[in-house]
């Protein structure tokens, strides 16, 4: 049956079905396009952010970095007993950037108050001169700082009087015999930097903005809006401050820009307590999604080849993402291989001149913050190394057989000094029946161990940590090592505990400023136990500390257990280890009887060999290559006790 136009029921129900197929097309067309692009949106804010993070935080530690730098040498030229004239003309060669006349930096100002052999001197650099009879103690940036005892103060940003925002360090010196040199103070304008903070965004559509721990913006396009509150209701984000004081993080809030626009709001906590805040405009996103419904509606039978084009175009993307963050994983771990190799030498070269017993105590003094300092980015960068393997997919466990009190006494020697003098109690506690001799990767639960171990020490600045150690399961069937660290430190919210795990994560920035650390220990814990097949748990509540549980499945070899004597043992040996001094200087036993060969291709580690065995007395004849090395052992003038070679030589 037909009608006037000739159209069968059939036809029409053909008709019909297709223009609702086709209909269903666009629909999940358009929908798929606007999930893409908003994951688009969330990303490159995420991006956007984390780069400007990485610049405020860097600008901030540069200037505290130049302050200490600035109060080091007058420090240095005070105890010297230099005179006024010497210290004034110091103070005017100073870079141009801190003469606020000539700013060229953030650094504004350097001003302050100093002790000198030949009566006190007021300083200032801004060129407004400085009242030489005026009473320090009336200044409130002195009294400050006197209270500091010497540490660093951060005054909080604030709007001065060209409505510029800025904030000031400061400081006071020590040294001398009574200990009291004076106190310098220096000016950092925020304003230095806004305008890189508010064109942080990708299009022009958007822009960003920084807000102070206190929540008063400091850095907007719109400059009424710097040194209000971030809760002002002029504010047309204020809505989300409560969300963001209480969460430190918003993502993806709708609201209406001042210039009217319907836009998207993220900010983010950064690691120094301030705000990033970023907006962009919705419509800048969607109008794509528009244009995809009308080009759909009039093309038609272009709908197929355009999604075809689009999937492929979406493929080609996420395969490069792909590779760039393969690209990426190696070549951390290629650059973390080769930033250790030069920091091992630090370390050993400056082990090796502190034995030097004619050496200053100042000079040893440096030396050993030396060393500090680069066990410290040595353990950064091994961090670096480890998750660059793991994300890389290239960390392999390998299990081989250990004994429990050798891994135990190991970690209990490493981690005992972390307690920096604190009052903290380390408790050990370790089942007597715990098989002696298992099968694991022993290098790899020491990881785990230290990293729990180091975070208790870290967190805990009086009471108790406690290390227990026992096993779950039975040796002839699901045996399990089960590791215990429990702190009276800190603890955690719920929410932090949720966080822990993730990648660069780190909590209450304000109050654990001057702990060191990457974020990453915890999630290369939590990746290290999930690729041993193990489980591990947390319990934490703030201020009343944390407990974690790590259970570990292990191979157990024979019969022998651990027993009562060396539990004993093992339980009693941290008093002796807390009583070791934490000094570089040890006391070694000479053996001028021995001989020993060392062979490796890089001058730097040869040196630092030979040094470091030189101190025992020991006879050291050394090598530059595999075939150097044969002929000194095959020509039968020498014997050696001990050969040390590179495990990787270049030639053989």
């Amino acid at each position: 049956m037909h009608n006037r136009l000739g159209l069968s029921k059939e036809m029409i129900l053909h008709a019909v079905i297709v223009f609702i197929a086709f209909a269903l097309l666009v629909a999940l067309s358009c929908l798929f396009m606007a999930a893409t692009i908003r994951e688009n949106m969330v990303r490159d804010a995420s991006s956007i952010l984390a780069i400007a993070e990485v610049d405020v935080v860097s600008d901030r530690e540069d200037h505290r970095h130049v302050f200490d730098v600035y109060a080091a040498s007058l420090e240095n030229m005070i105890v010297q007993g230099l005179s006024r004239q010497s210290v004034e003309t110091y103070i005017e060669n100073l870079p141009l950037g801190v003469r606020r006349e000539e700013a060229s930096s953030n650094i504004e100002n350097l001003y302050g108050y100093l002790r000198l052999s030949d009566g006190p001197l007021f300083i200032s650099t801004s060129g407004d001169g400085a009242d030489q009879s005026r009473d320090p103690n009336t200044i409130e940036w002195y009294k400050k700082a006197r209270a500091s005892e010497g540490a660093m103060i951060e005054t909080k940003p604030v709007l001065d009087e060209s409505g510029e925002m800025h904030y000031t360090l400061a400081r006071c010196l020590r040294g001398g015999e009574d200990g009291y040199l004076g106190v310098i103070c220096v000016d950092i304008a925020i304003n230095g930097s806004d305008q890189q903070i508010i064109n942080m965004a990708s299009r022009r559509d958007s822009y960003g903005m920084l807000i102070s721990e206190d929540f008063v913006i400091m850095a907007h396009e719109k400059m009424d809006f710097i040194g209000k509150k971030f809760s002002d209701p002029d504010i047309p984000i204020s809505t989300y401050a409560e969300e963001l004081r209480t969460a430190h993080e918003i993502t993806e809030r709708p609201f209406i820009n001042f210039k009217g626009e319907h836009s998207v709001a993220f900010a983010k906590q950064i690691s120094n307590g301030w705000y990033l805040g970023l907006s962009m405009t919705e419509e800048g996103y969607y109008a794509s999604v528009n244009s995809m419904v009308l080009t759909l509606i009039v093309a038609g039978l272009a709908f197929a080849i355009t999604t075809i084009i689009l999937v492929l175009r979406l493929d080609y993307a996420r395969e490069k993402a792909s590779t760039e963050s393969e690209h990426k994983a190696v070549f951390l771990a290629n650059m973390s291989h080769e930033i250790r190799t030069p920091l091992n030498a630090i370390l050993g070269i400056t082990e090796v001149l502190v034995q030097d017993e004619t050496l200053r105590d100042d000079t040893v003094r440096s030396l050993t913050k030396i060393y500090s300092s680069s066990t410290l980015l040595l353990g950064i960068v091994n961090d670096i190394l480890d998750f660059s393997k793991i994300e890389a997919d290239k960390l392999n466990i390998n299990a081989a057989p250990y004994q429990i009190a050798g891994l135990v006494n190991d970690s209990i020697a490493l981690n005992i000094m972390r307690t920096n003098s604190k009052p903290i109690e380390f408790v050990l506690e370790i089942d007597e029946n715990l098989p002696a001799n298992l099968i694991g990767d022993e290098i790899r639960i020491k990881q785990i161990l230290n990293n729990l171990l180091s975070n208790a020490f870290k967190y805990t600045d009086r009471g108790t940590v406690t290390l227990r150690i026992g096993f779950a399961g039975s040796p002839t069937a699901a045996f399990a090592l089960r590791l215990e660290v429990q702190d009276t430190g800190q603890g955690m919210t719920k929410i932090q505990t949720e966080k822990l795990f993730e990648e660069f994560t780190r909590f209450q920035i304000s109050r654990n400023r001057t702990v060191e650390g990457t974020g990453l220990g915890m999630p290369i814990t939590h990746r290290l136990v999930q690729l041993m097949r193990g489980d591990i748990y947390l319990e934490s509540e703030p201020d009343k500390g944390s407990l974690f549980i790590v259970t570990l499945p292990q191979a157990v070899i024979g019969d022998e257990v651990v027993g009562q004597r060396i539990a004993q043992e093992l339980m009693s040996m941290k008093a002796c280890h807390s009583c070791r001094a934490q000094t570089l200087k040890m006391e070694r036993e000479p053996m001028p009887y021995g001989k020993v060969l060392v062979v490796d291709d890089v001058e730097t580690n040869v040196f630092v060999a030979e040094g470091l065995m030189k101190l025992y007395g020991i006879r050291v004849d050394t090598a530059m290559s595999g075939y150097e090395a044969l002929s000194q052992i095959r020509d039968g003038n020498n014997v050696y006790d001990v050969v040390f070679m590179d495990h990787m030589m270049p030639g053989m």
